[in-house]
């Protein structure tokens, strides 16, 4: 079974398995703007790999696909829509190629490429590491399970968007979502 193959099979049945929300507090990224230091080169190799995708149709022919609703939490503001590449979901951390792709309602309704999402199933993770994953010298959160996702690790980067939380926070006070 070729490897894609795997972690999408872990996508589908690990949820049913994991306890109920472990997700870290809200404001969990805001303690990481210190390890921002030195990081320049490899927000600018994330910025470089995903400036084609500011057209979400760019995306979409791309291989993401949308994977949530437009995601925010009252007081902490807004993460976006979602889009994923799950073949990217491979026990690799490569800044040239997030899993993730944060799209948010412009001002007339337009999706704009905001943030990406750094994204790595646990199981499939600790089969090929020894240590949690990090981008650069930024540890991601987790282990966590939320929405119907599997365990797992993920690390938001605000690369087109400024965060007034940070960088690396989960969620975006300058992102907000459609009233539903």
């Amino acid at each position: 079974m070729r490897l894609n193959s795997v972690v999408l099979l872990l996508l589908m049945i690990l949820p049913a398995c994991q306890e109920p929300d472990t997700a870290p507090p809200l404001s969990a990224g805001l303690g990481r703007e210190n390890a921002e230091a030195g990081m320049g080169a490899i927000l600018g190799q994330v910025r470089a790999a995903t400036a084609k995708y500011h057209d979400v149709d760019a995306a979409l022919a791309d291989g993401f696909v949308p994977f949530s609703p437009c995601v925010s939490e009252p007081g902490e503001g807004g993460m976006g829509y979602h889009y994923a590449k799950i073949a990217r979901v491979d026990g690799q951390v490569d800044p040239a190629a997030p899993e993730v792709l944060l799209y948010a309602p412009d001002d007339r309704g337009k999706l704009e490429l905001v943030a990406v999402e750094f994204f790595e199933v646990v199981a499939l993770w600790e089969t090929l590491h020894d240590s949690p994953p990090s981008l650069g010298s930024v540890p991601f959160n987790g282990p966590m399970v939320h929405d119907g996702l599997p365990l797992h690790y993920d690390l938001h980067a605000w690369v087109w968007r400024e965060n007034p939380a940070g960088t690396f926070a989960q969620f975006n006070p300058k992102v907000q979502c459609p009233a539903a």
